[in-house]
Order: structure tokens, then C-alpha cells, then sequence
């Protein structure tokens, strides 16, 4: 349950949210919006994948076998963890401080110095979007593992 919410949840924000937020108004109340759904976005991130290992932890009390089998799933957890983590304390915030920066700047007419800091921002923007992605395809493999274990009876 756990893997489908944070599943649909990240695909709902990144393919729907978003692209509805910009679509439809100006670039800066856009972010200003998602400024305010970020923080949650990617803490959910990584604190779900510590709820999944905390369950897996105590199915393996019960079930002393489980870590064996779930190798590869906790692999990936792990590594959705870490990006979610990366996203949430330090890849965001710079970001965030970037744009604000840019648009005090660009207020402040300080055109040449506003480009400059608006190209930093788009890297860590693209750097965001990246491992977001990366998230995703790692929630997808995750459901898929999941599903292979639990489901699909391995050959005797």
C-alpha cells in the first residue's frame, strides 16, 4: 500500500499538478505553488521509503529468510531513500534560494547578474526533474520487484 501511494502520488504531481500549474499561469505564481508542495513532495519521498524498510525490518524478525529474497527490493529502496533525501535537503533548497534570489535581482534591475543566477537555477532545476524521474523508475522497478515476490511463485 505504502508503494502505491507514493507511486501515485509522485505520478500525480509530476504529470498533472505541474504541467496544469504552468499551463495555465505565469511562471512565478506557478513555482510559487509548487514552492509550497515541494517541501512535502520530497520529504514523503524519503520518509516512505523508511516506513517500507521499517516494515520489511520487522517481517524479518518474523520471517528470517526475507532479507535474502528481498535484496535487490531493498536495494532500490535504498537508493529511492537517498535521492529523496537529496531532493529534500539539498538539491530544493538551493534551488529555491536561487530563484528567489533571481527575482530580487531582476526587481532590483540587475539584469546581467539575474541571468547568470537564473542559469544556476535552471541546472538544479534539471538536476530536480532528473532525479525525480529517476525516483519514478525506481518506484516503478520497486512494484514490479514487489509484485515478482509476492506474486509470481518462483519455480520449484
Amino acid at each position: 500500500m505504502v508503494l502505491s501511494l507514493l507511486f501515485g502520488g509522485m505520478i500525480f504531481f509530476t504529470f498533472i499538478v505541474g504541467p496544469v500549474l504552468f499551463s495555465n499561469f505565469d511562471s512565478k505564481l506557478a513555482g510559487s505553488v509548487m514552492n509550497l508542495i515541494f517541501p512535502y513532495y520530497f520529504k514523503i519521498q524519503w520518509i516512505g521509503g523508511i516506513i517500507i524498510y521499517t516494515l520489511i525490518g520487522i517481517y524479518s524478525y518474523i520471517d528470517k529468510e526475507a532479507i535474502k529474497r528481498l535484496k535487490l527490493f531493498l536495494i532500490l529502496v535504498g537508493l529511492f531513500v537517498i535521492i529523496g533525501m537529496a531532493l529534500d535537503r539539498a538539491i530544493y533548497p538551493t534551488a529555491k534560494s536561487l530563484l528567489l534570489e533571481y527575482y530580487n535581482l531582476v526587481q532590483e534591475n540587475h539584469i546581467e547578474t539575474a541571468k547568470d543566477i537564473k542559469e544556476k537555477f535552471d541546472t538544479f532545476h534539471k538536476i530536480s526533474s532528473t532525479l525525480n524521474m529517476i525516483n519514478i523508475i525506481i518506484m516503478t522497478g520497486l512494484i514490479f520487484t514487489f509484485l515478482r515476490i509476492t506474486i509470481i511463485k518462483p519455480k520449484s
